[in-house]
C-alpha cells in the first residue's frame, strides 16, 4: 500500500515493548523522500512510557538567497510643490499646441519630481533565521 502512494518506511526495528508480551513496531515515519532523513535513532522510553523514542536528522535544502534588494524612492513632496508653483507656465506654454503642452508639462514634472527625490536601496530579509538557543523546543 505504502509503494502505492510513494511513501517508504524508515522505522526498522520494533517500537513498543511490554512486559510479557511481544515486541510490535505501532509507531511510523512516512516518507516519499529516503534522502531527507538521516540518522534515525530508536532510544529509551521516556518516562513511563512503553513506547521507544524515535530520532532522526531532517536534511532541508534552502535557497541561498535569504534577501532581496528593494528600491524605494522618498519624494519631498513639499520641495514638488514649490518648485511647481514657481514655474512660469504661460510663457512656457505660449505658442504651441495642446500636444506639445501636454509633452512639455510631463517632461517638467518628471524632472522637477526626480531632482526632489532621493533613491534608498534595502534589502528585505526572505528567511529568518531559527535561533535554538532563544526558542528551546
Amino acid at each position: 500500500m505504502l509503494a502505492s502512494v510513494n511513501l517508504r518506511q524508515i522505522v526498522t526495528a520494533m517500537t513498543r515493548t511490554r512486559v510479557n508480551q511481544e515486541f510490535s513496531r505501532l509507531d511510523l515515519i512516512l516518507t516519499s523522500d529516503v534522502n531527507i532523513l538521516t540518522s534515525p535513532a530508536h532510544l529509551s522510553p521516556i518516562g513511563k512510557s512503553d513506547h521507544v523514542t524515535l530520532t532522526c536528522d531532517l536534511q532541508l535544502g534552502l535557497d541561498k538567497q535569504r534577501a532581496r534588494k528593494k528600491t524605494r524612492l522618498k519624494t519631498d513632496s513639499q520641495r514638488v510643490n514649490e518648485l511647481l508653483g514657481a514655474k512660469s507656465w504661460q510663457s512656457l506654454f505660449a505658442n504651441i499646441s495642446v500636444r506639445e503642452c501636454w509633452s512639455l508639462f510631463l517632461e517638467q514634472v518628471h524632472e522637477i519630481v526626480n531632482s526632489c527625490s532621493l533613491e534608498i536601496n534595502f534589502k528585505q530579509v526572505l528567511v529568518r533565521r531559527y535561533d535554538m538557543a532563544a526558542n528551546p523546543i
